[in-house]
């Protein structure tokens, strides 16, 4: 799922960041910014532009385009709701309220349904531990195939403070290539097999205290083993199938247990991995 204001209409959102991020775009640049992620024709954009201006969302001087202040200002007042009453430490602690050696499961049917459930507690987490790093393990780049867009998106987020360092458990031809958009989110990344954690159909995060992880079903593991072994190129590879298997109806479970013992065994692995010293 990408990430954005208003996931109905993506085009809109992207255009409400570009101008949020800098204002007096002309309708043309505006364009040139979204064209590097988006098939949107001109004349498509131009007319959303239209319908933004005639619902006083944007307003134009000239051919230079900015937020509405009218808009701007109740989006700021919802803004502090949210950080009001979602980024508070009350609510914050609400999600992971977890005891030292306590286990919380959740179920999709799914793993692009369970990917919301996921991204929703890595941030939680984040936001209780915002100085501190991530520590990722990933069997394969699964999810930078699936959800590119979400995944920089979660690693902008999560190296804003702190940090995140990357570890992929295979060294494929799709796993060297879709490392490369956790790097593009900010992420310190690193393919490798010398590693004692499973290989396939295996993924982790640890922050402080805190590990959330998700075993994949023994059908899905097969599918991804198999696809990721025998794609050599990009020509071999087939973006339907491969998010077929994300959509596809099968029970899966995610994980969150706070252990200080086991985050700390695992963060020693990556710290001798990467060669540095974390502090944690």
């Amino acid at each position: 799922m990408q990430i954005s204001l208003d996931p109905l209409h993506p085009t809109q959102s992207t255009i409400l960041e570009i101008l949020a991020q800098t204002p007096g775009k002309t309708a043309e640049e505006i364009l040139s910014q979204i064209k590097k992620e988006s098939k949107i024709s001109k004349s498509s954009l131009y007319r959303l532009i239209a319908q933004m201006l005639e619902n006083q969302i944007l307003v134009k001087d000239k051919n230079r385009l900015s937020l509405n202040y009218m808009w701007a200002s109740h989006f700021q007042s919802v803004a502090q709701s949210l950080q009001k009453n979602y980024f508070s430490d009350p609510h914050v602690t609400q999600s992971i309220n977890l005891k030292e050696g306590e286990i919380k499961t959740f179920y999709a049917n799914s793993l692009s349904e369970l990917d919301p459930t996921w991204n929703h507690l890595l941030i939680a987490i984040k936001e209780l531990h915002p100085e501190i790093p991530f520590y990722a393990y990933n069997a394969h780049t699964t999810h930078a195939y699936s959800l590119p867009k979400s995944e920089i998106r979660l690693c902008q987020n999560c190296t804003r403070k702190g940090g995140l360092y990357f570890l992929f458990g295979n060294k494929t031809f799709l796993d060297v290539e879709g490392a490369k958009v956790y790097a593009k989110g900010g992420a310190q990344t690193q393919v490798r097999e010398d590693h004692p954690f499973c290989r396939e159909g295996y993924h982790f995060w640890v922050c402080a205290d805190y590990i959330l992880e998700v075993v994949f079903p023994p059908a899905l593991i097969k599918y991804f083993e198999v696809l990721f072994q025998t794609v050599k190129t990009q020509d071999d590879f087939d973006p339907d199938f491969f998010q077929n298997l994300f959509n596809m109806k099968i029970k899966c479970k995610l994980t969150l247990r706070r252990s200080k013992e086991e985050a700390e065994k695992r963060i020693q692995i990556f710290q001798k991995l990467f060669g540095e010293k974390f502090e944690y």
